[in-house]
């Protein structure tokens, strides 16, 4: 969900995840760009738009949080 960003020049907002730091959402390249992910690399075939990076080489910590709240399925999961 959501737009990744084209190069990595700018954060964009990742629906349903908390970032703390420069952790981002990139395009897949059209091309093979040594510093991005290509749609021509190898990977699933329904892989998407975008992929997790990892942010900023300058940054020491790059995280991204997903709360998920599956209460609703506490009695299936203890099974």
């Amino acid at each position: 969900m959501g737009q990744g960003s084209p190069d990595g020049s700018s954060l964009v907002s990742i629906p349903g995840w908390s970032r703390i730091e420069q952790s981002n959402v990139l395009q897949y390249s059209d091309s093979e760009q040594v510093d991005r992910i290509s749609l021509h690399d190898p990977g699933p075939a329904n892989r998407g738009k975008n992929y997790f990076s990892g942010g900023s080489s300058d940054s020491t910590l790059d995280i991204l949080e997903q709360i998920i709240d599956v209460s609703s399925l506490a009695e299936q999961i203890n099974k």
